[in-house]
């Protein structure tokens, strides 16, 4: 608990401040994955990012790169959640390291629900730059054709 309580400022809050959780002993995050929780703690106690495991041998699958960006998306949300501004700022770089066209919408909603203004930007880069690959996957799953994402990135809204 100490570590937690080191490096977290709102794990000492809710101590400090006498709130209910630490009368009770108990602090429940219910929004939050236990695998989510485990790669929290994974980073408290020994900085180790979460890495992504292929479980199908086909590089062109690209079912496990989105599973693994929605847990990196869901600790992302987390870590702001708790004001862990360390492991917020490396999740981040690790999100733009993941951005692909299969993933950048994922990307991109959780940017603008979290005010992240850097991650903001390199997503609006990122869509003008691979706008054609963006729309093609968009035109294979029979959505719009994705004027309307260009439209939205390049009026600047977020």
């Amino acid at each position: 608990m100490k570590v937690l309580f080191s490096k977290i400022e709102f794990f000492r809050n809710v101590i400090n401040n006498n709130m209910k959780e630490s009368r009770h002993g108990c602090l429940k995050l219910l929004l939050y994955s236990n695998q989510c929780i485990e790669l929290l703690l994974d980073y408290c106690y020994f900085n180790v990012l979460p890495a992504i495991k292929k479980v199908n041998k086909n590089d062109d699958d690209d079912e496990d790169t989105i599973k693994f960006v929605d847990l990196v998306l869901e600790l992302h949300s987390l870590s702001h959640y708790l004001m862990y501004n360390e492991l917020h700022n490396n999740i981040s770089v690790l999100l733009l390291s993941l951005l692909k066209p299969q993933t950048i919408l994922q990307i991109f909603k959780q940017s603008i629900e979290l005010h992240h203004e850097y991650l903001i930007f390199e997503c609006k880069r990122y869509i003008v730059r691979n706008y054609h690959s963006i729309i093609q996957l968009s035109h294979d799953k029979n959505d719009n054709d994705g004027k309307e994402l260009l439209v939205y990135v390049l009026n600047g809204n977020s």
